[in-house]
């Protein structure tokens, strides 16, 4: 029983830190975070597990950090104007 508010409770608590961070910057801005952190879960799982990366698996990475990187610059760009 102990656990499972345990569990509840920190669902919860990560529910709210969600919730603070659309806040704080946007919803497209959250889903691009979101998105990004799996690339290094990915990355990190090749190198633990000596998995093979395919060539289309890895223009997939590529394109995924290009992308957060052009909306990164993008959004940096409208913030100084």
């Amino acid at each position: 029983v102990l656990l499972n508010i345990t569990a509840g409770a920190a669902g919860f608590l990560l529910n709210l830190a969600s919730l603070w961070c659309v806040g704080a910057t946007s919803a497209t801005t959250y889903a691009i975070v979101g998105s990004l952190n799996k690339i290094p879960g990915a990355l990190l799982g090749f190198v633990l597990f000596n998995a093979k990366v395919t060539s289309q698996g890895a223009i997939s990475y590529m394109v995924g950090m290009a992308g957060g990187f052009l909306y990164s610059y993008a959004k940096l760009q409208n913030t100084k104007r």
